[in-house]
């Protein structure tokens, strides 16, 4: 039997359901996802069969076998508390009942979900009869972690490995690459300059601060999402879902902000409805806080329950902090093509909700490489108001746009 060790380091955190003193990357969640790399990248080599049949998978797996070991020391495993950056998982209560035992179902426990990180080196071993595949997993191993990363929220920069004592190849990552230089050596801080990008991106931001009383609040940084001024360069005269459901469900609020806001193109409508943020991935269930609503989205194809974002974050660390990558995950990138002129049915339920469920279509084209050439070349200074300029907000987000590149 043939034998080959790579040495891996751990970039940001695992998120795991249980606390397990050797908490890391799971084997099957590894093989899994490397069998499909290597029927994709070595499909001739292997005379493996067409990577988007499953059958062929099926005898991959039949042909090439192997198997895989992850070993490693050194875990310290954290509780995830609440407004953690790029999470939005259910944690339980903080608090048990009175009564409380461990035979009551109906209370969770504080930290259902962990943080684990390796503090030292983790050993990844594969072993095969087959020379020839093992050769093909160590050639293509290092772009295979490039591409990838693992456990929950994976997509949004959790469970990032790389080869240990090798420079990260943004070059091995089929597509293009956008880096964010962040400056700051704590993953946790880091990932929240993430998050706040994330959001520029996607939704916009809107950081709101109220009095003592909780009576009035203020408005202390707004910024409109990167997506909508991006579509709408490109379509002048596309109408977003989120003013579509305002309209069809908060006529009244819709009114009082446009009111409020008569120069603001977000309130404005247009001659296409078409949903927008969802191209980041479906977000199936949404809570608007403001309106006391839950909205629902549901495909109606019925072919797309769940669309998953199809661009990944791969944050690596660095000497003085973190090199976060932008690309489009290659397992993906037909999955969008499928998603792109979707049709949705928008539904609403809250206390003050009493509108019909309307249908929308998800824009029919998009290119996220000339999205994020875009958003390299945004001018904060002009794309926010000149009131919001002093605000920490403000300053974090004019950084990392300051630093945001195309390296691939």
């Amino acid at each position: 039997m043939y034998r080959k060790d790579f040495s891996l380091i751990q970039h940001t955190p695992l998120i795991h359901f249980e606390n397990l003193e050797n908490a890391t990357i799971r084997p099957t969640e590894l093989k899994s996802k490397l069998d499909k790399f290597l029927l994709v990248k070595c499909k001739d080599f292997l005379d493996a069969g067409d990577p988007k049949n499953k059958d062929d998978l099926i005898k991959f797996k039949t042909k090439y076998r192997y198997k895989v070991f992850v070993k490693a020391n050194n875990i310290k495993i954290e509780g995830i508390e609440k407004k953690t950056p790029l999470y939005f998982g259910n944690l339980g209560n903080k608090k048990p009942p009175k009564n409380y035992s461990e035979a009551d179902k109906n209370y969770k426990k504080p930290h259902e979900k962990w943080f684990s990180r390796s503090l030292s080196k983790i050993t990844v071993s594969f072993f095969s009869f087959n020379k020839t595949l093992l050769d093909c997993i160590e050639n293509n191993f290092e772009a295979f972690l490039a591409s990838t990363n693992f456990g929950t929220r994976q997509s949004k920069g959790y469970g990032s490995f790389y080869l240990a004592d090798k420079e990260f190849k943004p070059n091995l990552i089929d597509g293009f690459v956008y880096k964010l230089r962040i400056n700051k050596s704590d993953w946790i801080e880091a990932l929240k300059d993430v998050d706040l990008f994330y959001r520029f991106l996607r939704q916009g931001i809107n950081r709101v601060s109220f009095n003592k009383t909780k009576e009035s609040r203020i408005t202390v940084f707004y910024c409109k999402p990167a997506v909508f001024s991006y579509v709408k360069k490109i379509f002048p005269d596309i109408e977003w879902e989120k003013r579509v459901i305002k309209q069809n469900f908060f006529s009244d609020a819709l009114v009082s902000q446009a009111k409020n806001y008569p120069y603001s193109d977000v309130l404005k409508s247009g001659d296409k409805k078409r949903d927008i943020r969802d191209i980041f991935g479906l977000s199936s269930n949404e809570r608007w806080f403001t309106y006391s609503a839950y909205i629902k989205k549901i495909d109606q194809s019925g072919k797309i329950k769940r669309f998953k974002s199809p661009i990944t974050i791969k944050p690596i660390k660095v000497s003085n902090g973190f090199d976060v990558y932008f690309f489009m995950d290659w397992r993906k990138e037909e999955r969008l093509d499928e998603f792109l002129g979707t049709s949705l049915k928008i539904e609403a339920t809250g206390k003050f909700i009493d509108c019909k469920p309307f249908k929308i279509k998800v824009l029919e084209d998009f290119d996220f490489d000339d999205f994020f050439r875009y958003v390299s070349e945004v001018k904060l200074d002009e794309y926010v108001d000149k009131e919001y300029h002093g605000s920490k907000d403000f300053g974090q987000l004019k950084g990392m746009l300051n630093n945001f590149e195309k390296v691939k």
